[in-house]
């Protein structure tokens, strides 16, 4: 464990400027500044729907996959499946805790912050020790989720949800606010609604998101010496990304293509594409030992 003063050097410089800083952060994890020079929070309701489990893993791994840490909250729900999907492509992530830094809330995913910490990612917090976490200190811990990114992906937030006091938090500080379309019939939709009327940009996929960080990067350092840090975005991401393969059947043409552009579970494949779930099962099977998709949660993805 190490424990970062706000003088330090050390201590990330977004949230130094920020209103009411903690005086101290304790932090687990293989903890390098550099793991904070370009980061997105990511928040919503505990109340996830399959909906939302989709968005939450296909956008963060798209983001995650191209150097950017994602910052959330630890609660059950979008914060769990946003830690989850940076960890499955390789990514850096920041749980930001409600408990002391030595304890685990909620307990039942301990196992998820082990694979944090076992996979070069961090824990921090502004208790120290086995601090159990209030009603208070998830509030309290929001305004830490906000400040330490340059901008907020909110997935889905209701009316009255903890995720719009981190969305204040974030206009607060003057970052950018983005928000991923829903149902409108959804009670889980009636947040995004509001934070759209007050300026959050709508985003319909990861790669909207990573190029503000690319413009922004581009802004401060020049293009050259973006590429140059981060190795990740302009021509040379272009040449990293997978390429198609062409060795397809039609139905797994037809599969990969529909994974491409949204990750579904054997049920929306089954009822979009017509046929019988054996059928799908057994292109999936194949599919996935070509190592073009993957599953996790039940829900299939282009690696």
């Amino acid at each position: 464990m190490q424990v970062v003063d706000l003088n330090s050097s050390r201590y990330p410089d977004l949230l130094k400027v920020t209103k009411n800083p903690p005086k101290k952060l304790y932090i687990k994890g293989k903890y390098t500044p550099q793991i904070f020079e370009n980061c997105l929070s990511v928040v919503g309701s505990r109340k996830m729907t399959p909906y939302g489990q989709r968005v939450t893993q296909r956008f963060v791994r798209e983001v995650a996959s191209r150097g950017i840490t994602i910052v959330s909250g630890f609660m059950y729900g979008v914060d769990a499946e946003a830690h989850d999907a940076a960890l499955s492509v390789g990514g850096k992530t920041v749980a930001v805790m409600a408990c002391g830094i030595d304890a685990v809330c909620p307990s039942f995913q301990k196992d998820l912050y082990n694979s944090i910490l076992e996979l070069g990612s961090l824990a921090v917090s502004e208790y120290p020790g086995s601090t159990q976490a209030r009603k208070w200190t998830f509030p309290q811990r929001n305004r830490i989720v906000a400040g330490l990114s340059q901008a907020l992906l909110v997935v889905e937030a209701g009316y009255k949800s903890g995720t719009l006091i981190t969305a204040k938090h974030a206009r607060d500080c003057g970052r950018q606010v983005f928000v991923a379309p829903g149902d409108v019939f959804s009670s889980n939709y009636k947040g995004i609604c509001q934070l759209i009327t007050k300026g959050a940009k709508v985003v319909t996929s990861g790669l909207d998101i990573a190029k503000y960080y690319d413009a922004d990067f581009k802004a401060n350092f020049g293009a050259g010496e973006s590429q140059g840090r981060l190795g990740i975005f302009g021509n040379e991401n272009r040449k990293r990304e997978r390429p198609v393969k062409r060795n397809l059947d039609p139905a797994e043409e037809k599969i990969y293509s529909l994974l491409k552009s949204s990750s579904l579970n054997l049920d929306d494949l089954v009822t979009t594409l017509g046929v019988s779930p054996s059928s799908v099962s057994a292109k999936i099977t194949s599919l996935s030992l070509k190592g073009l998709i993957d599953e996790r949660g039940g829900i299939f993805y282009v690696n």
